[in-house]
């Protein structure tokens, strides 16, 4: 077990404990109340913190941005919504849209925000068949009973080079096709698809067009409390 160091000054630093393992199988078992949020990173594959049981990852993350491996680093970060590389996967080009703020279910979220959202989820898409050469992804969104749970969506590539069951979702073997890309050997295609794909975001103008979306619907909505 080892302790990240903190780049603030030392009164300021809150170390957080962690361990590097080689799959998810390795993860130790952790205190009551406590969890381990794997990331990829580190010197094997995952490098696993150790959380409050109810934290989210999201939060996390934007807590501890300095922990992260460069490959996910975000490649949009606007006014509540972030989208990066799936944290626990390294299938290259997977990427998650999630929120600052938690909210439990999509219908929780506010009218205004799930629009945002799904501009947001297609540029990324279409930045994947654009920039990135992706025909088929597929898009998922979860619903745990966990308490850290938090909305996310998942706009994942299926690879038929991989798999030719990749394009029907079922008949994909979800963890099988993920588990098949190792994080040493895909960490240099992710970061070159993170700045394929923020150069791409940048060159459509994303950022204006979700703030003018923004505006110009805001009070069209009951406001969010």
């Amino acid at each position: 077990m080892r302790h990240v160091d903190d780049p603030r000054p030392a009164e300021a630093a809150l170390p957080v404990e962690y361990v590097d393992v080689g799959d998810r199988a390795e993860i130790p078992a952790a205190p009551a109340g406590w969890r381990y949020l794997d990331f990829l990173g580190g010197t094997r594959h995952l490098r696993c913190y150790l959380v409050p049981r109810d934290l989210p990852r999201s939060r996390f993350m934007a807590e501890h941005p300095d922990q992260l491996d460069e490959s996910l680093h975000p490649i949009y970060d606007h006014d509540g919504i972030v989208a990066r590389q799936d944290a626990s996967y390294a299938l290259p080009g997977f990427y998650i849209v999630s929120l600052d703020r938690q909210y439990r279910s999509m219908d929780e979220m506010g009218e205004l925000l799930h629009l945002r959202v799904f501009l947001i989820l297609r540029e990324i898409r279409a930045g994947l068949r654009n920039r990135l050469g992706v025909e088929h992804a597929h898009l998922y969104h979860e619903e745990k009973p966990d308490e850290s749970s938090n909305v996310h969506y998942w706009l994942m590539p299926a690879r038929t080079d991989v798999t030719e069951k990749a394009s029907v979702i079922m008949r994909l073997d979800l963890r099988k096709y993920l588990s098949q890309f190792r994080f040493p050997t895909e960490r240099d295609t992710i970061c070159a698809y993170n700045r394929a794909m923020r150069d791409y975001l940048h060159a459509v103008d994303l950022r204006s067009r979700d703030a003018l979306l923004k505006r110009h619907l805001e009070g069209q909505f009951p406001a969010e409390v």
